[in-house]
């Protein structure tokens, strides 16, 4: 479990800096699959913590790429409305990891989810924010540029009848996540999906135009 030198339990959920570099180590999970995390969800993480590993909330989407992973902390930040990290590992047992972007409120980015890299640098952000929740609820795709800009690239206009998925919520109408984003080997093509009522979409540019 990842750890930040020199700060034991660390906590990056909070206070933190963008493009401050956390130089980090792996702690040992002596029991990967204890008995009681039948019961009891968080007993691996207990062990890391107890070793001083630190803490992020609501690790949902990563990517490899440029040799380093890129991953969404879904409900970091002072706003609680999402972070994106890059972890870059320098060998097997240490790396460092930056902030790359935080929100400060979710008209900027909304709880981030599933994440990828385009072959022109920019980080593709798939929301998974309050479309499935509210009424009149939005779901988008941004864009984070290398230079930590952040821009729209679409939004989900498929209407949602909320109360097909969750039957305390008739008559209210939302907007679906995205997902499952990927491109394709030469970058021509981007693909991602919404998840409700259930489409996938082939997206291609001309890509000059921005970091998509």
């Amino acid at each position: 479990m990842l750890a930040v030198q020199g700060r034991s339990k660390y906590d990056t959920t909070h206070g933190q800096k963008v493009g401050e570099r956390l130089h980090c180590e792996w702690v040992t999970i002596d029991n990967p699959d204890p008995p009681e995390a039948e019961t009891e969800p968080a007993a691996v993480w207990r062990q890391g913590r107890a070793k001083g590993a630190a803490q992020f909330i609501g690790v949902e989407g990563c990517h490899w790429a440029k040799g380093s992973v890129y991953f969404v902390a879904s409900e970091g930040g002072d706003a609680e409305e999402g972070q994106i990290w890059r972890y870059t590992p320098h060998g097997h047992k240490t790396g460092t990891l930056v902030l790359l972007y935080e929100s400060k409120s979710e008209k900027y980015l909304d709880e981030p989810d599933t994440i990828t890299v385009s072959p022109r640098g920019g980080v593709l952000i798939c929301e998974d924010g309050n479309g499935e929740d509210e009424a009149g609820g939005d779901n988008y795709l941004r864009i984070l540029s290398p230079a930590g800009e952040l821009e729209t690239f679409a939004r989900n206009d498929t209407p949602l009848d909320l109360h097909r998925w969750e039957e305390n919520k008739p008559g209210v109408m939302g907007r679906s996540e995205w997902s499952g984003s990927t491109y394709s080997p030469d970058g021509k093509w981007l693909f991602v999906h919404i998840q409700y009522p259930g489409r996938t979409f082939a997206i291609t540019g001309p890509w000059e135009k921005g970091w998509g």
